[in-house]
């Protein structure tokens, strides 16, 4: 597998008036011979300082912009390869990675354990969730994921 963080890109960039925005890193798995798009997001802070955040968690995903940053990945990687038919024969898939857990039994049990601390940390942290999930589904039509950094090596050696 080769993992590529969009970083390294910004060199290629240079001098252009307008930097496209991108996703944080591409890789191609050796395993599912699939090219993936990974969008890196936080929601830990968010949560932890929320009664100094301007914008709402709704607010917040709607600003990932993840279908232009998908787009604008893909030209860059042709740019990059001077092959425009790179993605005809290799499935893309996009994985939107957080810092909070993503999976519904990890959700029910901090639900539990907040319910406990009081039901405002409670219902931002689900509402982190589902507005990141939301955005995730409305914009990205291709085969998707959304899972926890901490599940990110297991995930990208499965596939």
């Amino acid at each position: 597998m080769l993992l590529i963080l969009t970083s390294s890109i910004d060199e290629f960039c240079k001098g252009q008036t307008k930097k496209p925005t991108s996703v944080d890193a591409i890789c191609v798995s050796g395993t599912d011979k699939a090219f993936y798009f990974i969008e890196l997001k936080g929601w830990k802070k968010y949560i932890e300082n929320y009664a100094k955040q301007k914008l709402s968690p709704r607010e917040t995903a709607e600003g990932y912009k993840l279908s232009k940053k998908l787009s604008e990945s893909q030209q860059l990687c042709i740019q990059l390869t001077s092959n425009t038919n790179l993605f005809d024969n290799i499935p893309i898939r996009f994985l939107l990675v957080t810092d909070i857990d993503t999976q519904t039994k990890g959700l029910e049990s901090l639900h539990s354990m907040l319910n406990q601390l009081g039901q405002t940390s409670t219902n931002i942290y689900l509402d982190c969730w589902q507005e990141a999930r939301s955005a995730l589904d409305s914009e990205i039509m291709i085969n998707r994921d959304y899972i926890s950094c901490k599940d990110f090596d297991i995930f990208l050696s499965k596939h």
